[in-house]
C-alpha cells in the first residue's frame, strides 16, 4: 500500500501493513493542515450545499438512480471501507447539479480531506449516522426541495468540522 502525504514532509511513503486508523494519527493529520484544514471545510460549505441545492432542481431520473446505488453499496462496505464509500457517494451526487466546474470542486474537497478522513477511527453509530443524513439528502433531491437538500448536507458538514476540528486540539 502507498501512502501519499501533503505538506513540508509530503511524497509517496511505501507502507508496510495496515496504515491504521488511529485518532493519535488523525490528530497528527490534523495539527499539519493547521488553516487548510479551515479553508478546506470553509470550500465545502460554498460546494456541496450548492451541488445538492441545484441536483433537486437538475436531476435527471438516471443520475438520482446512480447516486441511490452508490448508497446502496456502501451500505454493504465493511467499517474499513466507508470513508471510501462515503467518498464515492459524495461525488456521485455532483454530477446531478449540471456544471462540471462543480464536479471538479466536489473531487478536490474529497481529495483534500481523504487523508484526514481516511486516518480517523470510524465507529458504526457514525455510519448509520452518515446513511441517514445521506438518505435524508437523496430523498430532498428525489423531492426536488432545493431547500432541504442545502440544510441536511450543511448539517453533515458541520458535524464533521466539529469532529475535524477537535482532533487538532
Amino acid at each position: 500500500m502507498v501512502e501519499i502525504r501533503r505538506g513540508r514532509h509530503g511524497g509517496a511513503y511505501v507502507l508496510h501493513g495496515d496504515p491504521g486508523q488511529s485518532k493519535k494519527r488523525a490528530r497528527k493529520l490534523a495539527r499539519e493542515m493547521g488553516e487548510e484544514l479551515d479553508d478546506v471545510i470553509d470550500f465545502r460549505r460554498a460546494i456541496e450545499p450548492t451541488i445538492v441545492e441545484l441536483a433537486a432542481e437538475r436531476r435527471s431520473a438516471e443520475q438520482l438512480r446512480q447516486a441511490e446505488e452508490v448508497l446502496e453499496e456502501s451500505k454493504h462496505v465493511p467499517p474499513s471501507g466507508y470513508r471510501g464509500a462515503d467518498s464515492r457517494f459524495h461525488l456521485a451526487l455532483a454530477p446531478m447539479a449540471g456544471s462540471p466546474s462543480l464536479i471538479a470542486a466536489a473531487a478536490d474537497v474529497q481529495l483534500r480531506l481523504s487523508e484526514l478522513l481516511a486516518a480517523m477511527p470510524i465507529l458504526e453509530e457514525s455510519i448509520r449516522n452518515s446513511h441517514a443524513q445521506h438518505e435524508e439528502i437523496l430523498a430532498a433531491i428525489r423531492d426536488r426541495d432545493p431547500e432541504r437538500a442545502r440544510a441536511v448536507m450543511l448539517e453533515q458538514i458541520e458535524a464533521t468540522s466539529a469532529l475535524l476540528h477537535s482532533l487538532g486540539q
